[in-house]
């Protein structure tokens, strides 16, 4: 399951592709690539979420005082 959603609603990020033909390619291969980026996005924020929590864990269990 994925639990991150992209910051921008798909209509809104599309809007731009839908719009623009500055590169002249079609609209299949345009909304390709929007979709490959917003996947290349949501694995940097699910490492940076992950590599987060790593050095929160760490650092909590360096801290612990021994019982």
């Amino acid at each position: 399951m994925n639990h991150f959603t992209p910051f921008v609603p798909a209509r809104i990020s599309l809007a731009d592709v839908l719009i623009s033909d500055a590169n002249g390619r079609d609209l299949e291969q345009r909304a390709l690539h929007t979709m490959r980026m917003r996947v290349k996005i949501q694995r940097r924020a699910e490492a940076a979420m992950l590599l987060a929590l790593g050095f929160t864990l760490a650092f909590t269990f360096a801290l612990q005082v021994p019982a």
